[in-house]
């Protein structure tokens, strides 16, 4: 073994001090870069969210645009077909008020008829005020034989699917974190940083 004054004369410019100073400077280039990578993958990562946001809002507006026309759809055959049945019921009604204005008449004519009238006069008159009246009751029985009377109930009917939706669908989707190997390049260090000077 050499005396520790010998050791000490060659210790700066010995193998193991030129070792460490390399290790160390490896080291510290190897912390710079992993802050580096980490900070990108940070960016990268806040890029992939806002993606991913728009992807699900992009989504969710085509759902929300799908369904609208969907619901437009339903809400136009709604007005249609309720137009049709107030269209026919009004001209129904049309026609009943019509009719009814005619026996009304035909009431006066004969409560008249009946007050002031001979009996020739209410015997003729019976048979004139008979037709309309009889023609009236066959109009109301035609139209309840072909049902005209029958009600047409406007009701909706949703889609099971649509009403699924809402039971069945528990997620808009999944988010989801892949692993892939690491592009970070560090500087090869040794395992064994002990140092021995001799």
């Amino acid at each position: 073994m050499k005396p520790l004054p010998d050791i000490l004369k060659q210790v700066k410019s010995s193998a193991p001090v030129q070792l460490l100073e390399k290790d160390l400077k490896d080291l510290q280039e190897n912390f710079e870069e992993i802050i580096k990578y980490l900070k990108s993958r940070i960016k990268t990562n806040t890029i992939q969210k806002t993606k991913a946001i728009e992807e699900i809002r992009s989504m969710r507006g085509s759902i929300n645009d799908y369904l609208n026309t969907l619901e437009k759809e339903i809400l136009d055959d709604l007005v249609s077909k309720n137009q049709k049945l107030e269209s026919e019921l009004n001209i129904l009604l049309e026609q009943m008020e019509e009719q009814a204005n005619q026996i009304g008449e035909l009431q006066d004519q004969f409560s008249k008829l009946t007050k002031h009238g001979t009996e020739l006069q209410i015997y003729v008159g019976l048979r004139e005020i008979e037709k309309p009246t009889s023609k009236a009751a066959k109009y109301i029985d035609d139209l309840e034989n072909r049902g005209q009377f029958i009600e047409k109930n406007l009701g909706v009917t949703i889609s099971p699917v649509v009403q699924s939706v809402l039971q069945e669908i528990k997620l808009f989707g999944n988010v989801h974190i892949r692993t892939a190997s690491s592009t970070l390049g560090l500087n090869a260090g040794r395992k064994d940083q002990a140092h021995k000077c001799s």
